[in-house]
């Protein structure tokens, strides 16, 4: 801006940087190859094996005369059951797979029975055509109804996914070739089932002979691994902290800490594998010395260990920045008076004296030269603020509409972050400068170093003691770990040496008091004017995290020993889950892989992202409040959570005339409008949701392939080409929710043609005999089930290869027995039927309209957005219900707090799958913008986080204290509060409508800013105050508020970026 009087103009003296500066990119072709090499270990080898066993002995079974003779083609389904529930998973799963899908397959051969019986009473003896209208049409009936039935149950239940495939491919091979048969016999129905039934057995009987998997052993492995990496993140990010990580230390084995972004990908991808193996354990009978009780005891702790460990990153970079700040400050300073010097100073505005264009620096901070005391905002009034933009704040400045954009120059930063060229960065002397209180924080921070390295190495010894224990409890030798069994037998290990019989959570919480005894000193230092700094705020922060982990740690490290002393013995542990439970929607990996559950659809649908926070206080219950206790908690072994058992106080009223809003029609006052109004709703509810539209799309998708049957003139020829494996093929491939993939329809015809080549190569080779067949299979399988089970992306293709050879090799072998010739041509019509398949699922997915990858991805971000604005409005319940008589929503919203930052953490993932998958379509309208979505993604994982340790600092504050700080800084509050909401709902809209942002009203970081200048002034942050429990919990609480209205506002810049200003914003020439 080139005029001060700008009415947008703001003023600022201390700013934070965005914590999304360092943008991780998405992985490239040559580094998810390494990674599929590295997963190949000794336990992905013994899985493939496994897997392959059980499909080749189902395709043998083909080959057995008696067998192939009663069943015909048949018996190729044991085969594709078992390429659906292969035994390279642990036998509680496998049963759960097969309970759902024999109960499934049950009810189908049952309808397809009834179907076919009905069908041949209207048959007409007389008539010689094959396919009689009356008989076709109930046959079309039963096979319409059937499959909306399946799909629907496939939809609802997570466990009926596989069930729901094969029963519905069942009942449509049945159907349609029961119009054939001159007289109703229950073989063919009974023909296709069996061989399912023998498919599941064949399973659970592989996996339990062959190499058994212990869920609660792979528990433990994972367990394991996890708290070495959580303590060297946690070291690395307290030494980043303390600038002990220099290149001196290096050589001593430190390494440089994480970006941020880093450690929420690495939390994330490990703590998720965790919590699936923990749900394992609780569905499934075993026989361990840990109790499943002791398992979702150790994944809670580890689960409550992530928001301290960001934590620790978020004050590292912090400190970072400011840091950085000072070198940015300094160079600036010595350039412009190297060109005094020269008389080659250029001219610049007053107002833009401090700005250096850079492209080197890890973070955009905004750095002031006013005041000598510039690092705090004035208290008493702005007279000695330097006036700047807030886009300046955030290092984002948006070209002029009559200027051309600069050009994108990509550059390496601090930590490789990727910068605009001409990118004006503003330097803040406020974070440190050359001045007393500088040299102040640096006494004070070399006085508490040993204390807080004191704290992290006994953090690290009681980490190390406890996984000691936790594989000499199951009897693991860590050296032996992803080896072979044989590995023992070719090399002499000494054994182990024992734990040593000492608690090492002793120790821990011995540090634990010394470092409370210590870690105010020189504090108070960091005052002026009775009012306190913000890197005093700022250790508070780091001190916080760093307790509130080793607290986590001191938990853990106590239920280990405990469970060392008393689990002895092996048990028999049996499940105890409710049946609601089992049927809970559960974490799935195949969502990463483009072969998630039709549930899905349903979770990512726009249209069930929006949320309302009434309606989800009232379907909560009561939980117990959590005790308030400074110190750490010890762990106990076989301690339940306690199960909420009361009802809920606040049922849910739909007609309540307070909360009924409709821009439609008012409130219904006569009965016949209430009756509507239910109807209305029940349809809402249960019929015009995703679940019932899948289930609808896949019943029409199942008629139309399956008309050729129905007609007399094609009813042969549907039938010599086995035509009902298209519909087979469209139901695997209706699984994904984003159908309208480009990538998925490439991953599932190349499997195709992948697995057409391999079965005409294994029969050329073979020349048909048996033995051949079935070597040859077992060796081209081996690649199709490493794919299958251990590639990403590629999933869909080791999938519908195995799929293919099994089906060429199985026909081809039935109709040469037979007596029948078998060409090329006949191989082609099979895998034009699966073509079809693909490309009838394909049209399908994108009826009404096509949905590309690229636009799926907008709206899930728009959406996230909504999500994200309703779980702050649940962090707003538990700051403002304070009272009594508010408890019960205090506590219902808590609840929510938890249950809706999970489904965002979900929604990220899932959206950054897709953006992975948005890279192989093509760019037909122009270039897509990856890197944008991807800040964007990086920033709501920030902003997630942030959340949830507001949350957590905040649940700690005393509720009077609290209560009191909210009164007095109701005013500034309130404009936060809508800031914040505002900017949500403006980003969600915007995506969701492709509309231009208009101007702020409140700046989200001038409302946090007018928010601290209050409370800085309160008596309860005097000095003398500085001991109080709650002035630590604040701190931390202040310190990630302001960052998220710095995420927040970055955010909002991006997404103007992508959707462009308003007009009014162009006339003003006004910068987000």
């Amino acid at each position: 801006m080139n005029n001060k009087d700008d009415a947008f103009s703001t003023r600022h003296s201390f700013h934070f940087s965005p914590l999304s500066g360092h943008t991780l990119p998405l992985q490239t072709i040559r580094q998810r190859l390494y990674e599929i090499w590295q997963s190949l270990t000794w336990p992905t080898l013994l899985k493939i094996l496994k897997a392959d066993i059980a499909v080749t002995i189902a395709l043998g079974l083909l080959m057995i005369e008696p067998i192939r003779t009663k069943t015909q083609v048949g018996i190729i389904f044991a085969s594709v059951a078992v390429e659906f529930v292969h035994p390279s998973k642990s036998y509680g799963m496998i049963a759960e797979s097969i309970s759902f899908g024999t109960i499934m397959c049950s009810v189908a051969a049952g309808w397809s029975l009834l179907g076919t019986y009905c069908a041949f009473l209207v048959r007409d003896p007389t008539d010689t055509r094959l396919a009689q209208p009356k008989m076709c049409a109930i046959v079309a009936m039963f096979e319409f109804f059937g499959a909306v039935g399946l799909n629907y149950v496939r939809v609802k239940v997570d466990q009926a996914n596989v069930g729901g495939m094969l029963s519905a491919s069942i009942m449509v091979v049945s159907l349609t070739t029961s119009i054939l048969d001159d007289e109703w016999s229950p073989r063919g129905a009974l023909s296709l089932y069996i061989p399912v039934l023998v498919g599941f057995f064949l399973v659970f009987i592989i996996n339990i002979t062959i190499a058994p998997e212990n869920s609660t052993v792979t528990f433990i492995g994972q367990l394991t691994k996890l708290l070495d990496s959580f303590d060297g993140i946690a070291r690395r990010q307290v030494d980043g902290f303390l600038h002990l990580n220099t290149l001196e230390d290096q050589s001593f084995g430190r390494t440089l800490p994480e970006p941020l972004a880093k450690i929420h990908q690495t939390l994330d991808s490990q703590i998720l594998p965790l919590i699936s193996t923990k749900r394992v354990i609780r569905r499934e009978v075993g026989f361990n010395y840990i109790a499943p009780v002791d398992v979702s005891a150790l994944t809670k702790m580890v689960k409550a260990m992530r928001i301290p460990i960001q934590g620790i990153g978020l004050s590292r970079v912090m400190e970072s920045n400011m840091r950085k700040a000072e070198i940015k400050h300094r160079l600036a300073e010595r350039l412009r008076k190297f060109a005094a010097k020269d008389e080659l100073d250029p001219t610049f505005h007053t107002n833009n004296t401090d700005s250096i264009h850079t492209t080197n620096s890890d973070s955009d901070v905004n750095t002031s030269t006013d005041s000598e005391d510039s690092d705090d905002y004035d208290p008493y009034g702005e007279d000695e603020e330097e006036e700047q933009t807030e886009e300046d704040d955030l290092g984002i400045r948006s070209s002029s509409p009559s200027t051309p954009r600069a050009p994108v120059r990509s550059a390496v930063g601090f930590e490789g972050r990727p910068y605009l060229e001409g990118e004006t960065v503003h330097m803040d002397e406020a974070a440190f400068t050359t001045s007393a209180w500088r040299k102040e924080y640096n006494e004070v921070m070399n006085q508490m170093r040993p204390i807080y390295l004191d704290l992290v190495n006994a953090c690290t010894d009681a980490v190390d003691e406890s996984i000691k224990r936790l594989l000499r409890m199951q009897h693991i030798d860590p050296r032996l770990q992803d080896k072979p069994f044989f590995y023992r037998f070719f090399r002499k290990l000494a054994p182990l040496s024992e734990p040593r019989n000492v608690d090492p959570s002793l120790a821990l919480l011995a540090a634990i008091e010394r470092f409370d005894r210590h870690r105010l000193i020189g504090l108070d230092r960091l005052y002026t004017c009775q009012s306190p700094r913000r890197i005093l705020f700022l250790l508070l922060l780091f001190q916080y995290n760093l307790r509130e982990y080793c607290e986590k740690v001191y938990t853990l490290s106590s239920l280990v020993y405990e469970m060392d002393s008393i689990r002895t013995k092996r048990k028999m542990w049996i499940p105890h889950i409710s049946l609601r439970k089992l049927l809970k929607s559960k974490s799935k990996s195949e969502e990463d892989f483009d072969l998630d559950v039709p549930k899905a659809i349903a979770e990512n649908n726009p249209l069930t992202l929006q949320r309302t926070l009434t309606h989800h206080t009232a379907m909560l219950e009561i939980e117990e409040p959590q005790p308030r206790l400074f110190a750490p908690a010890r762990g106990v072994v076989g301690q339940k959570a306690s199960q909420p058992t009361a009802a809920s106080s606040l049922s849910e009223n739909k007609l309540d005339p307070l909360t009924y809003h409709d821009p439609d029609v008012a409130f219904p006052a006569t009965p016949f409008q209430r009756f509507c109004y239910k109807i209305y709703t029940f349809s809402i509810e249960y019929l015009y949701t995703a679940e019932t539209l899948f289930a609808l799309r896949a019943a029409s998708l199942v008629m139309l392939l399956s008309l050729p049957a129905f007609l007399n003139s094609s009813v042969g020829w549907y039938n010599n080409v086995r035509g009902q494996w298209s519909v087979v093929v469209a139901l695997i491939w209706m699984g994904p929710s984003m159908g309208s993939n480009f990538f998925g329809t490439v991953t599932r015809t190349v499997g195709s043609f992948i697995g057409v080549v391999c079965a005409i190569i294994i029969w050329e080779a073979s020349r048909g005999s048996p033995a051949g067949l079935l070597v040859l299979t077992f060796v081209f399988n081996l690649p199709c089930w490493f794919i299958y089970l251990k590639g990403q992306f590629w999933k869909p293709a080791g999938m519908f290869s195995l799929i293919t050879i099994s089906l060429t090799i199985g026909y081809t072998y039935n109709h040469i027995q037979e007596g029948q010739s078998y060409t090329i041509g006949d191989v082609a019509w099979q895998v034009v039927s699966v073509l079809v398949g693909v490309a009838g699922a394909h049209i399908m997915s994108v009826f009404p309209f096509p949905t590309t990858g690229r636009v799926e991805l907008r709206r899930r971000i728009a959406g996230t957005l909504g999500e994200l604005s309703t779980l702050y409005s649940c962090f707003l319940a538990l700051v403002l219900k304070n009272s009594r008589q508010d408890e019960g929503v205090r506590l219902k919203n808590r609840k929510l707090f938890y249950a809706m930052s999970q489904s965002i953490r979900r929604q990220i993932k899932s959206a950054r799958v897709l953006l992975e998958q948005s890279r192989f379509e093509p760019a037909l309208r122009g270039v897509f913008p990856e890197d944008k979505y991807l800040h964007i993604l990086q920033i709501l994982d920030n902003i997630l986080h942030i959340m949830l340790a507001i949350e957590n600092a905040l649940e700690k504050t005393n509720t009077r204290w609290r209560t009191k700080l909210v009164k007095s800084t109701w005013r500034e509050r309130k404009e936060l509060i809508s800031s914040f909401l505002t900017a949500f709902q403006l980003g969600a809209n915007a995506l969701i409508n492709k509309t231009s942002l208009p101007p702020y009203v409140l700046r989200p970081t001038r409302a946090r800013r007018n928010l601290t200048m209050r409370v800085r002034t309160l008596p309860c942050f005097h000095p003398e105050r500085l001991r109080d429990l709650d002035f630590t919990y604040y701190s931390a609480y202040l310190m990630n508020s302001e960052q998220l209205a710095v995420e927040i506002e970055q955010l909002i810049a991006t997404i103007r970026d992508l959707v462009g200003p308003d007009s009014v914003s162009r006339w003003l020439d006004y910068r987000h």
